[in-house]
Order: structure tokens, then sequence, then C-alpha cells
């Protein structure tokens, strides 16, 4: 699909030719995902370099400071979605927070039940659904850290997918 993407003007365009080549699906993936690249242009959070990369404006890498916290991690912008690699420690720290954040949402939940009026029951069930949402996170993080770190792609289409390094 790549080679129906197309930069003109320094904007992302779709080739309507591809859309006989990929399902439905697909093509609307890329499609929404070209959408929201040109919009992120418009709005100046990216732009589209001489070379026809796509690069965030203003981009400054982390810098280490006294009493600072920096990271080793390292994102980039595709077609797709934006790629999110973390390092080991990173990936077990994320995990570790979703962790902690799933048995909040536990416990707030456990503590909702005991108000039986209808707008907390809908605020336990939201709470329920997050906290299953970060438990669920954390478990595939430290699944699929082999030791090496994971990347998280996160797609336009509003879904997520993580790969081990």
């Amino acid at each position: 699909m790549d080679k129906y993407l197309e930069v003109v003007d320094h904007k992302l365009y779709l080739n309507p030719a591809s859309k006989s080549l990929v399902t439905e699906s697909v093509y609307s993936t890329y499609e929404q995902g070209v959408l929201r690249i040109n919009k992120l242009i418009d709005n100046e959070a990216l732009k589209i370099d001489d070379s026809g990369n796509i690069v965030s404006v203003d981009y400054a890498p982390p810098t280490p400071s006294i009493g600072g916290i920096t990271t080793n991690s390292f994102g980039n912008f595709y077609n797709w979605g934006y790629a999110l690699t973390l390092t080991n420690q990173e990936t077990k720290d994320l995990s570790y927070a979703l962790t902690a954040a799933a048995t909040s949402a536990g416990a707030i939940t456990a503590v909702m039940g005991l108000i039986p009026t209808p707008p907390t029951k809908l605020a336990q069930a939201i709470s329920y659904i997050v906290g299953a949402g970060y438990g669920y996170i954390a478990s595939e993080l430290s699944y699929k850290n082999n030791g090496r770190g994971v990347t998280l792609n996160f797609h336009y289409a509003l879904s997520y997918q993580i790969t081990s390094n």
C-alpha cells in the first residue's frame, strides 16, 4: 500500500487505485490515517519534510537534568499510526503502573458497589471496564517483554498492538 501513498504539496494522499487491491476495511483504515495525518499537518503538529518523511514539528529529544527523569523510548509516526518503542525497564515500569491503576480501579469499583444509586452504578460499571483494560494491557506488556522491551503500535483506527523487541 505504501506505493499508493503520495505526497503532494506537503500533504499525504491515498491513490484511489489502491481500493481494488485490498479489502474495504484495510482501505478505510488507510483512508482514516491519511485524513488524521493531514489534519495534524493543518494544525501544525506534523509536517512532511522534503524527503517525504512525516515528522513532528519542533520536536526536541529528552535531555537529562539534575533530578529529572528521561527515557530511552523512541517513537515515530507512520502512515498507519504511531509506534512507541520501550526498553526492558520502561516496559516493566509501565506494566507496574498499569497494574497499580487496575488495582485502584478495582478498589473504587468495590466501594461504589456499596452505594445503590443509578449514577453510582454507572460509574461502577465504567470503573470496572477501565480497571479490566488496565489489567489486560499490563499483563500483555509483561508477557511480551522478553528482556528487550516492547513496541506499542497505536493505529489511527483506534486499535493497538504490542510486539516484543
